[in-house]
C-alpha cells in the first residue's frame, strides 16, 4: 500500500506540474501543443533608386531598291523610318527624284539595321524619250459618184406612160430606156 500511496503522491505530483505549466505557457499553448520556435522571415531590401531602362532597339531589314525611281525609294525608306541620302552616279545635282533610277545601295537587301539609318542610293539619270507624234495619214476624201449617161440601149420610151405602160415606172438612171426627158427634178429617178 504504501507504493499505491507513493503512486498516489507521484501522479498528484505530476499533475500539479502539468496544472503549472498549463498556467506558465497560457492556455492556447497547451491546448495546440508545443508551438514550433519562431523563424523570422528574412528581411527583404528594397532598392529605391530609380530604375534606367535600355531604350528598345528595333530592327529593319533594308528592302531592294534598285530599279525604283529616286522618288519611290524615298517614299519606302521613310515609310520604314529609315533616312536616306541621294548621290548621283556622274556627280550631277538631283532636282527631281522622280526622273532618276536607283542603280545601287550601301546596305544590301535583307541587311538589319536600327531605326534612324541612312542609306546612302547612287542614281543614275533616266532617260525619257520625247513622245513621237506622227502626222495623221492623209486620206484623200472619196470623190462623188459619176453619173454615167445611159448606154444606148435598144429600149426606148416616148414618154413616162409608156415607161408605166411597160412596167418599168419609177426608172433609174443607168437601167434601159432612162433619159435626161423622163427625170423633170433630175435625181436619177424618172417617172416617179
Amino acid at each position: 500500500m504504501r507504493i499505491l500511496l507513493f503512486m498516489n503522491r507521484a501522479v498528484k505530483i505530476v499533475i500539479g506540474i502539468v496544472v503549472g505549466l498549463f498556467i506558465l505557457v497560457g492556455c492556447s499553448s497547451f491546448i495546440n501543443g508545443l508551438s514550433a520556435p519562431k523563424v523570422e522571415e528574412p528581411t527583404t531590401f528594397v532598392d529605391e533608386s530609380p530604375v534606367v531602362q535600355e531604350p528598345t532597339v528595333t530592327y529593319i531589314t533594308v528592302p531592294e531598291l534598285r530599279n525604283l525611281t529616286g522618288d519611290m525609294a524615298q517614299s519606302v525608306l521613310y515609310s520604314l523610318e529609315l533616312n536616306i541620302e541621294l548621290q548621283s552616279n556622274d556627280g550631277s545635282i538631283i532636282d527631281n527624284p522622280a526622273e532618276w533610277t536607283v542603280t545601287d545601295q550601301d546596305h544590301q537587301t535583307g541587311e538589319q539595321v536600327t531605326s534612324g539609318t541612312t542609306i546612302v542610293l547612287t542614281l543614275t539619270k533616266t532617260y525619257i524619250e520625247p513622245p513621237v507624234v506622227e502626222p495623221a495619214p492623209v486620206v484623200p476624201e472619196p470623190a462623188p459618184p459619176v453619173v454615167q449617161p445611159a448606154p444606148p440601149s435598144s429600149v426606148y420610151y416616148e414618154n413616162c406612160d409608156a415607161v408605166r405602160a411597160a412596167g418599168a415606172a419609177p426608172i433609174h438612171s443607168g437601167d434601159p430606156g432612162y433619159s435626161s426627158k423622163l427625170d423633170r427634178d433630175g435625181d436619177g429617178i424618172g417617172c416617179e
